[in-house]
């Protein structure tokens, strides 16, 4: 556990600052960096749905070693390194002959590994979620561990609201979980009271409700990593384990609650509101794949996850990704070549994240060297002009 516990922080911490930011990321930090507590609030209430921890840990991060992708994306990096003994712990407690390699399939899992590399409050949540459950799990021989229980279910759910469906699994369990969900709602209540009447206007302008039914199919699709061939090669392993209600609850609870939540909200679907599942999904699925008498059929479908993982992993490294430092910075060269700048649609604060003296070279009136930014999310007519894409940010030069 130590050896591979070491390998992949050392892997994680290495591999994290390497990819572009996002426009999510970007979003995110933008609130982050703020100078105050006053302008961070303020900012808060253009962002939807924003969750306190969701900026002040990339904040503290940034604060802490130096604003730079790496420090923005620590955060993320380490909840799920410290998630890994929870899982450990999780899977000795679940009889597992091999709990190192429920580690394995939860660290290497695709969807956890893309939100342990991103500056999103993903990670931090189910990192939080995780150690709750295996706290929760412990109290009948460690009872003094309930203030324990209380605080992390409360982090969790300041750094993702959806980990509070977790906590609906153990109040099947115990009253514990309804003095923790009654905290947080207490917390969280308050927070989004204040901000509802600004969100609304922004949800409007953003289209950001606009749930589909269909979107079950995106879960099958995702969840996995691997399409639906690796949710197949998942749920066959599932079906070969020893039937575990607490952690078929684990999964069949928050998936139903996030389908329930986004129907009643209007909101829509990311695979990533089910993130806090994977746990359960990996102790179920190598309790399948490597539980007394299983052939070397079900070995087959470890090693075909595992190998499925590994490659959509890397694929993640290799495919073409959005890259709004270099679109910004290819609009810093043509306003110091004496351009004058405009942007379309909201990317305004996007593109002067990364050079803020862009704020200065707004075009005043008609000019005959102007530089615009964009993006793919805007569906306004592009000008005329030489185009850059930069998958996904575009920049058009004219003169």
């Amino acid at each position: 556990m130590r050896l591979f516990l070491a390998l992949y922080a050392a892997a994680l911490l290495l591999l994290s600052p390497v990819l572009s930011l996002w426009l999510d990321e970007i979003l995110t930090l933008i609130g982050a960096v703020k100078p105050d507590l006053e302008t961070l609030l303020a900012y808060v209430g253009t962002a939807p749905g924003g969750t306190p921890l969701a900026f002040l840990a990339p904040r503290w991060s940034m604060q802490l070693f130096g604003p730079s992708v790496f420090a923005a994306r620590l955060p993320s990096a380490l909840a799920s390194i410290a998630a890994c003994p929870a899982i450990y712990s999780l899977a000795k407690r679940l009889g597992l002959r091999t709990p190192i390699l429920a580690v394995v399939v939860f660290a290497l899992w695709p969807l956890q590994l893309r939100y342990a590399m991103e500056a999103r409050p993903y990670a931090l949540a189910l990192a939080l979620s995780v150690w709750s459950t295996e706290v929760f799990l412990s109290l009948p021989e460690r009872p003094h561990r309930k203030w324990l229980y209380i605080a992390l279910t409360v982090l969790a759910a300041l750094a993702q609201p959806y980990a509070l469906f977790v906590t609906g699994v153990h109040l099947l369990y115990g009253r514990l979980p309804l003095v923790a969900a009654g905290i947080s709602a207490l917390v969280l209540l308050p927070w989004y009271a204040h901000f509802r009447a600004a969100w609304a206007p922004v949800n409007s302008v953003q289209q950001l409700a606009t749930f589909d039914p269909k979107s079950a199919l995106a879960f099958l699709h995702e969840i996995s990593g691997s399409g639906y061939t690796g949710t197949a090669i998942l749920a066959a392993g599932i079906v070969l384990s020893v039937p575990r209600r607490f952690w078929l609850l684990s999964i069949a609870v928050p998936v139903a609650a996030v389908f329930a939540a986004n129907g009643v909200l209007h909101y829509f679907f990311a695979t990533r509101q089910l993130i806090f599942i994977l746990p359960a999904l990996a102790l179920l699925f190598v309790s399948g794949t490597t539980g007394p008498g299983r052939g070397k059929a079900a070995w087959l479908l470890l090693a075909a996850f595992l190998s499925a993982s590994i490659y959509e992993d890397i694929q993640w490294f290799r495919k073409p990704r959005e890259n709004w430092q270099a679109a910004a910075d290819a609009i810093q060269r043509e306003v110091v070549s004496g351009a004058c700048v405009q942007f379309q649609g909201d990317s305004t604060p996007v593109y002067e994240f990364f050079h803020p003296s862009l704020a200065q070279h707004h075009c005043a009136g008609p000019s005959g060297y102007v530089v615009t930014g964009t993006s793919s999310y805007v569906s306004a007519q592009l000008p005329a002009g030489r185009v850059l894409d930069f998958n996904g940010p575009r920049v058009i030069i004219q003169k």
